[in-house]
Order: C-alpha cells, then structure tokens, then sequence
C-alpha cells in the first residue's frame, strides 16, 4: 500500500528522485508510531529498489540476481530503518569490507550473503480501518485489532564481482560478508550448499573453507544457493557472475639458422637469431 506522490514525475531519475521522494514518504508517514513496525524498518521508507518477491529466499525465474542488485537490494534495506539502531553497516562501510576480497590470489572467488527482516504496509491497511489517511498524511487507528504491517524477509546471496578471469577457481562463504538486521551468526546456519554451474550439482562447504571448481569454457554461470538454518528454516537464492577467458599465453621461443658464405681467405658462417619467428639484429660470425 502507497499513498500516491508527484516526486517522480518532478524528478524522474538519480539523486533527485531519491531525495524528493525521501522527503515525501518521510511527510506521509510522519504521525505513525514507529516502534510498531516489525524490526524497525519499513519496505515504503527505503530506496524502491526491488519488490520483496524478488528477495524473499526463494529462487524463481524471475530473481536471478547480479552481484550489482545484490549491492542494490542492501542499499535498499539498510535505508528502510525508521525505528531503533540500525544493525546493518552503512553501504560505504559495507563496501569498505567487501573490497579486499574482490581480488583475491588463486582465483578464489568471495561469497557475501545479506539476511535481513522488515515490513511494509498491508494493502488493506486503510480499507480495513487499520490507518487512516488526513491531508496526505497516514495515522494509526486507536484500538485497532491486527497489525497494519506485513513482515517480510530478505534473502540473497552473491559473489563480490560481476566477472572473474580463469576456469579454475575456489568459492568461499565468508562468514565476515554475513550481513544481518536481527543478530543473525554464521552459527545459526548448519548446512550451506551450493550448486556453481559446473555439472556437479548440490554440494555441502563450510564457512570460510574453500570449495575447488573448475569449467569447461567461459561464459555466464547461474550459481545456485540452500542454507539451513539451526531451527530447521530453509532459505534458497541465485546469482549469476561471468566467466572470462584466461589471456593467450605468448609462446617464447627462440631459433638459430647458419648460413655459409665462402670468400677467399676462408670460410664464414653467419648464425642469424630468431625471436618468436621474427630475426632479430643478434649476429654471431665464426671464421673457421
């Protein structure tokens, strides 16, 4: 449920978009009483960078995510706090975090994971007498009988990258790239699985431990996510990264031709060197 609002038609795009319509839902939900908001933060008040379907811990065709929308949905989530601390690092932090693993040595390819709870205004909030609306502005309805929110959750998973350069690498869930509004550790998950597009399908890792993959040629690859969590909750996800080819190794090679030449007073020989097949100015001339 949104109230209607003129901010992105006065400024349709960037910065200005995002700061008329902070300023606008800001005014609307002004009179409501924050702390009745599940968790603290509110799908309306946040950048509208994704529907919830599209983060719910589910995989479905249409929420194939990239490593960039993985930022996106974050910087989503971590801008709906409208009551209490916010429990997740700013973007800038985050991404300070994040950037000594996005070239890591041996291919290893850093996985970061972002699990996170709120809630947005039911549909029904207002034709259900759960708020009422007064001069564009929302408030709640005194003794009301149910919640005008409904809780979501926000599951999504990705590498720190969009491509990387080889067909041998190593994935690793760092349990430092864990990123949580609730409190949630690395501990509360038992099982992590993951299926990386290389036709070996489901398999089990553990934190911070290496998981050897190679493929067959580049291209884009579709990895697959399962996380159980300790109370029995289970939690999918997929993200899609690029696989480059290596660079073309030069081959270095070196050749040496003789050519006999015969003059008077004796004979030479003229050792041309050649350098990846092409002659280089090196001479050497033996009198014999």
């Amino acid at each position: 449920m949104f109230l209607g609002t003129s901010a992105k038609a006065q400024t349709p795009s960037g910065i200005a978009f995002y700061d008329q319509y902070k300023s606008t839902i800001t005014n609307i939900i002004s009179p409501l009483d924050k702390a009745q908001v599940p968790h603290g933060f509110l799908h309306e008040f946040g950048y509208p960078a994704f529907h919830p379907s599209q983060v719910a811990g589910t995989r479905l065709d249409s929420n194939q995510i990239s490593p960039t929308q993985w930022q996106m949905a974050y910087s989503s989530i971590e801008s709906m706090r409208v009551f209490g601390s916010n429990a997740l690092p700013t973007m800038s932090v985050m991404q300070a975090q994040m950037k000594p693993y996005v070239s890591l040595p041996n291919n290893s390819i850093a996985l970061t994971m972002l699990s996170a709870k709120y809630a947005s205004v039911k549909d029904n909030a207002l034709t259900s007498n759960l708020l009422y609306q007064q001069n564009n502005q929302l408030y709640d309805v005194a003794n009301r009988t149910q919640s005008p929110y409904q809780a979501h959750e926000a599951f999504v998973v990705a590498p720190v990258a969009e491509e990387f350069e080889g067909l041998y690498f190593s994935f690793v869930f760092r349990s430092d790239l864990l990123y949580s509004n609730y409190g949630l550790q690395s501990n509360q998950i038992s099982t992590l699985q993951i299926d990386t597009d290389n036709g070996q399908g489901w398999q089990t890792v553990a934190w911070n431990t290496p998981l050897q993959v190679s493929y067959a040629q580049a291209g884009r690859k579709l990895l697959k996510y399962k996380f159980t969590f300790s109370n029995g909750n289970v939690r999918e996800g997929h993200s899609y990264f690029k696989v480059k080819n290596p660079p073309q190794e030069v081959q270095r090679y070196a050749t040496t031709e003789d050519f006999g030449l015969n003059f008077a007073g004796g004979n030479y020989y003229v050792r041309a060197v050649f350098q990846n097949g092409s002659y280089t100015q090196t001479k050497t001339v033996i009198k014999q």
